[in-house]
């Protein structure tokens, strides 16, 4: 399965892929050599069939695709290194705002891709921004984010992209019930 979460700053999308990497779990190195994780193999337990990789580097507060320095097209070529070897799971909020690459490569895979737009409030958003840097000026653009993230919502939908639209507290749950 792949699992594409999006949704705009302080929505709660690193936060649902870090309870992931509470599991045990090993740091896979390889586009970035040695600076970074480009992804992370995790231990789902016995009632995995197929391993989990989240795509992207969590070694600061945000993280995912973002903090991974690459291309549309080397996006897609990392997906696709790691959708041969199991589950995938990967977020972003640069990626969320966009169709893109990714989601032409997303509406090939339709038959195993889901994309879980979570439905944070922008009220709470903003609050979690403000939480996570302290500063109230991480907070511009969010509104517009959130325009661009529901463009691309609406062109998967018409790609025939299995959609979801998920509260943060009930992601977590929704996704790990996907994968084992």
């Amino acid at each position: 399965m792949i699992i594409n979460i999006r949704g705009t700053n302080g929505s709660g999308k690193t936060t649902i892929v870090k309870k992931f990497l509470k599991f045990p779990h090993s740091e896979l190195y390889g586009v970035l050599g040695v600076k970074r994780p480009e992804a992370y193999k995790v231990d789902l337990g016995k009632g995995a069939k197929r391993p989990l990789f989240v795509i992207g580097s969590y070694q600061s507060a945000t993280g995912g695709m973002d903090a991974l320095p690459l291309s549309a097209t080397e996006q897609v070529g990392l997906l696709i290194k790691y959708q041969k070897l199991g589950h995938v799971l990967f977020e972003g909020v640069v990626i969320s705002t966009y169709y893109g690459a990714v989601g032409d490569w997303l509406a090939a895979h339709r038959q195993e891709a889901l994309v879980i737009f979570l439905n944070t409030s922008l009220e709470v958003c903003l609050d979690s921004i403000k939480t996570r840097t302290g500063e109230a000026s991480r907070t511009k653009n969010v509104e517009a984010k959130i325009k661009s993230i529901e463009s691309a919502r609406k062109r998967m939908i018409e790609s025939g992209i299995p959609t979801l639209t998920l509260n943060r507290d009930e992601a977590f749950a929704r996704i790990k019930a996907y994968i084992e």
